[in-house]
C-alpha cells in the first residue's frame, strides 16, 4: 500500500496509495479558506485472517470491531495519531 521508499529514483510514479492519499488530504486542506480549522489524524491496521493487528503499536493485537449509534463501526483500542505535515509531498508534485 506504500510503494517504494522515498528515496527511490521513481518514487512519483510508483509510491502506492497511502501516500498519493495523504498528499491529497494535505493538498485540499491548502486550498481551503483560512478560517476553517482542520484536525487530522491516522491509524494504520491489518485485518487478517479474521484478526485485527494495530500498526503503530505491535503490542496490541486481535483488536475488536465494534459498532456505535454515534460513531458508527470503529476497532476498540486502535492507536490514533495527530498528522501535522507530511514529508516527501516536494517528490509527489
Amino acid at each position: 500500500m506504500e510503494g517504494v521508499k522515498p528515496d527511490h529514483p521513481n518514487y512519483k510514479e510508483l509510491c502506492g496509495v497511502i501516500p498519493r492519499m495523504m498528499v491529497r488530504v494535505f493538498e485540499n486542506i491548502e486550498k481551503a479558506n483560512d478560517e476553517i480549522e482542520f484536525i487530522v489524524k491516522c491509524s494504520y491496521l491489518e485485518i487478517y485472517n479474521e484478526k485485527v493487528q494495530d500498526l503503530l503499536d505491535p503490542n496490541k493485537s486481535n483488536l475488536l470491531v465494534k459498532e456505535d449509534k454515534d460513531k458508527g463501526i470503529y476497532i476498540q483500542d486502535l492507536t490514533e495519531v495527530f498528522i501535522i505535515t507530511i514529508l516527501y509531498k516536494n517528490k509527489l508534485n
